[in-house]
C-alpha cells in the first residue's frame, strides 16, 4: 500500500533568499528621491504662503518699539550738521526726518507725551523746530545758518539750554548726525560729562553718515560712550531706520519689525 506520508522536497533544493544589493541601492535612492521631493514642496509652499522669512523690511515705518521702558517721557534733539562737510548726506537726512515723522504716529512707536526736535547748526545754529510731540512733528526744510571756517557745539547746546526746562519733565537727548569735525570739543570725558550735565543734556548719541569718515579723536575723548554709529548717509531708508534703531537704544526697547495681522 503506498504511504500517505510521502517524503517533501529538500529545502535545501531551493534557490537562497540572499537580496540583491542592486535592488536594495534602487530602493535606497527612490527612498532619498523622495525626501528631497516633499522637501522641495514644503519649501515651495512655505515661500508661496510667507515670503522669505529672513527678509528685513527696508522702511522705518515697518518696525515698531516693542517692550517696556522707563516712565519718562523722551525730548529727542536732532542735532543735524549742515556744514560744508556735510552738504552731500543733506537730501537722504531730510526724507529720513520725514519717515521719522510718519513712524512717529504710528501706534507702538514713541509715546504721546514724548517729543522732537530739529537744530541745524555749523558756526552758528538755528531751530527748525522745537519741541513739539512726536505725532505732530512737522516736516520743514533746513534753516538757514552761518557755516563760517569752522563747526561747533555749544551754539547748538545754547539753542537746547531752554529745551531742558520745558514742561512736562523729560529726559533730554541730543542725537547728533555729523562727522564730530567740531572745533569746541572738551578737552577729556570729565569736561565733556560736565558740559553735558550743564546743558541739561541726559544722553547723547551720534550718527555718522558714511563708512570712510574719519571721526577725530578729540571726539572720542570727550565723549567716549557716544562712540560712531555708521551708516549709509546717501540712502533716506537706511538713515531712516538708523534714527529709529537709536531711539529704540535710548527708550531700552527692541526695534523690530511690525507684526502682521492675518485676517481670517
Amino acid at each position: 500500500m503506498p504511504s500517505l506520508l510521502s517524503t517533501g522536497p529538500d529545502p535545501a533544493g531551493f534557490p537562497a533568499l540572499t537580496p540583491d544589493p542592486r535592488s536594495y541601492r534602487a530602493l535606497v535612492l527612490m527612498t532619498v528621491g523622495l525626501l528631497l521631493l516633499l522637501a522641495a514642496l514644503g519649501f515651495g509652499a512655505c515661500q508661496l504662503a510667507g515670503g522669505d522669512d529672513t527678509a528685513q523690511p527696508t522702511k522705518l515705518t515697518a518696525y515698531t518699539l516693542a517692550g517696556p521702558r522707563s516712565p519718562s517721557c523722551l525730548r529727542l534733539v536732532i542735532g543735524v550738521d549742515v556744514s560744508g562737510s556735510m552738504r552731500d548726506f543733506g537730501a537722504a537726512r531730510d526724507a529720513a526726518l520725514a519717515q521719522l515723522q510718519e513712524w512717529a504716529s504710528l501706534p507702538n512707536t514713541l509715546r504721546a507725551d514724548d517729543e522732537i526736535a530739529v537744530v541745524d547748526f555749523a558756526l552758528e545754529s538755528g531751530v527748525r523746530f522745537p519741541p513739539t510731540p512726536a505725532a505732530a512733528t512737522p516736516h520743514l526744510p533746513a534753516v538757514p545758518v552761518h557755516e563760517g571756517s569752522e563747526t561747533l557745539l555749544r551754539p547748538l547746546l545754547d539753542q537746547m539750554r531752554g529745551f531742558a526746562v520745558s514742561a512736562p519733565p523729560c529726559d533730554l537727548v541730543l542725537m547728533l548726525v555729523s562727522d564730530a569735525i567740531l572745533a569746541d570739543l572738551p578737552a577729556n570725558s570729565e569736561d565733556g560729562r560736565r558740559l553735558l550735565r550743564e546743558y541739561g543734556v541726559h544722553d547723547l548719541r551720534l550718527l555718522v553718515p558714511g563708512e570712510k569718515i574719519q571721526v577725530p579723536d578729540e571726539w572720542i575723548r570727550a565723549f567716549p560712550h557716544a562712540r560712531p554709529i555708521r551708516f549709509d548717509g546717501l540712502d533716506p531708508d537706511e538713515t531712516a531706520l538708523t534714527i529709529g534703531k537709536t531711539i529704540g537704544d535710548l527708550t531700552r526697547q527692541r526695534f523690530v519689525p511690525t507684526p502682521v495681522t492675518t485676517v481670517r
